[in-house]
């Protein structure tokens, strides 16, 4: 090959490093991995084959190549857009891949720019809001210029899932949806919920003393007590049923977070958990409920209240879909909760003398503050129309960030917002201009007393059976999705030592006595 062949395929394979650094992203599971990998290995082979068996097209795609960089360059630039009134920040692929990597990638973008910015996702452009008044300001002022930015699961369900609804269908099947999410229901299940957090415990401490480390990943066991609390508290269906099994295959043929999908597949599934759910016997598992009963699932609530509801495929595959979702958000949320016991022991041992206290307790203000520092993260929207805000123009066809966990970090909404310090709840929760970990107006979260709930019980139970300490960590991981909430490392392992069992400390030894 002469040298400018040599350069032309060098210029030629410089977008290699794209899918590299993606590979290199914490957090992407093997299969994704895999197939960067592969697009890679067949991107190096195509270039190579063009610049051996056809050198005279090597320069005119080289020169398109440089084309490309020089225009992603040029709208990378921090000012690009200024004069048509675009917010400053970046438009580029790095930036978008930096956000993927960088658990603080806003919070340092909005401190460089300022809290109203531009960033990328990949090839689109993105408006990021920070601070809790102006995201409810910019809504108040643009929400009919908005819609949401639904995902792609929103067509496999019947009349779509909820937060994307239409206003009128949105209003009539939130109300429906929230009159069975009874907090009587829930109150319920409190003991159950206290059982299966105290068996997932128990296993984890049994699994750590059989490892000479003495650690074992919580992850698995965490994602076991969820899905069976919420099988529970949805539907009635207890840990030992049958049918559960077959409830946790289907949820992961619907399961959104998969990158590759099948339509028939996945409606079948939806049908499929629709048909599981409604043919259970009401009120958990066989028990029909008496008058003087309190409803043990919210189906149960739902359809003791108007049982013309089994024929609404739209309510029943919502219901269904909730469930998935809350079990997605509080996986996540638990297994911050267990790994913030870890790096807090002080907390444990005050959870535990200040048990029973319900939300106001310790218990409860330790979840307020996982909530608020890891994961309440963000709100999304997409323009409709062309919006100006504080100055600003944006086009129609922009997703916009609402920044909420970097608003909870702001010095304006907290003293010493980076530290962990759930005593900061003592007084009651913050006004909505400083804390809002459920989302904003009319499309806030459904499942906050669900949510709120079972994070308390899990803390409690964890604090007041058990020492736990980390054993082995890593780095916070995300993926390759934006849409997702940072997790944990795969690598955490923890020791859960039951309380009474650890062998207290050796006496100092007392000082020789001195000989004359």
């Amino acid at each position: 090959m002469t040298p400018g062949q040599v350069a032309g395929l060098a210029v030629l394979l410089t977008p290699i490093w794209i899918p590299a650094l993606l590979i290199a992203v914490r957090g992407v599971p093997a299969r994704p991995r895999l197939f960067l990998a592969a697009g890679i290995a067949l991107y190096a082979g195509a270039a190579a084959w063009i610049a051996v068996v056809r050198p005279a097209a090597l320069l005119s795609l080289a020169v398109l190549v440089g084309i490309g960089w020089l225009w992603m360059a040029w709208r990378a630039r921090p000012r690009a857009g200024r004069r048509r009134g675009r917010p400053p920040g970046s438009l580029g692929v790095r930036s978008s891949i930096r956000a993927l990597a960088d658990y603080r990638f806003y919070e340092k973008e909005a401190s460089r720019h300022g809290p109203v910015f531009k960033t990328s996702q990949y090839h689109r452009p993105v408006l990021c809001v920070v601070g809790l008044e102006r995201c409810q300001r910019f809504l108040r002022e643009h929400g009919e210029r908005l819609t949401s930015a639904p995902l792609p699961i929103d067509s496999y369900v019947e009349g779509g899932i909820l937060r994307y609804m239409p206003p009128e269908r949105h209003a009539r099947y939130r109300r429906l949806l929230q009159s069975c999410l009874k907090p009587r229901v829930l109150a319920g299940r409190e003991e159950f919920i206290e059982r299966l957090a105290a068996t997932a415990f128990a296993g984890l401490a049994a699994e750590g003393a059989g490892r000479a480390s003495g650690g074992a990943r919580p992850y698995d066991a965490i994602d076991r007590f969820v899905f069976r609390s919420l099988a529970g508290v949805f539907f009635g269906i207890p840990p030992e049923d049958p049918a559960l099994p077959e409830l946790r295959r289907l949820y992961g043929v619907v399961d959104h977070r998969k990158l590759w999908r099948r339509r028939r597949r996945t409606r079948a599934g939806m049908a499929g958990l629709a048909a599981l759910v409604l043919g259970r016997p009401r009120n958990g598992g066989g028990h029909l409920a008496e008058a003087s009963t309190a409803p043990s699932s919210f189906l149960d609530q739902a359809l003791g209240s108007d049982p013309e509801l089994a024929r609404d495929p739209v309510f029943v595959e919502n219901l269904v879909y909730l469930f998935h979702i809350a079990r997605c958000d509080l996986t996540g949320l638990c297994g911050w909760l267990v790994k913030m016991l870890g790096d807090h022991p002080e907390q444990g041992r005050r959870i535990r003398e200040e048990r029973g206290q319900g939300a106001g307790g310790a218990a409860g203000r330790f979840v307020d503050e996982t909530l608020r520092l890891r994961q309440s993260e963000y709100l999304y929207r997409t323009t409709s129309a062309p919006i100006r805000f504080e100055g600003f123009s944006v086009p129609s066809g922009w997703l916009v960030r609402l920044c909420i966990r970097e608003s909870h970090t702001s010095p304006e909404a907290f003293d010493l917002p980076l530290t962990f310090d759930p005593d900061r709840f003592h007084g009651g929760t913050p006004s909505s201009e400083r804390y809002q970990p459920f989302g904003i107006y009319e499309h806030a979260c459904l499942g906050i007393g669900i949510t709120k709930t079972i994070g308390r019980i899990l803390v409690e139970c964890l604090a007041v059976g058990f020492d736990c300490e980390v054993t082995r960590d890593g780095p916070m991981e995300l993926g390759l999705h934006h849409h997702r909430h940072w997790t944990p490392s795969r690598r955490l392992e923890m020791r859960f030592t039951p309380v009474g069992t650890r062998p207290a400390p050796e006496p100092a030894p007392s000082a020789a006595p001195s000989r004359a």
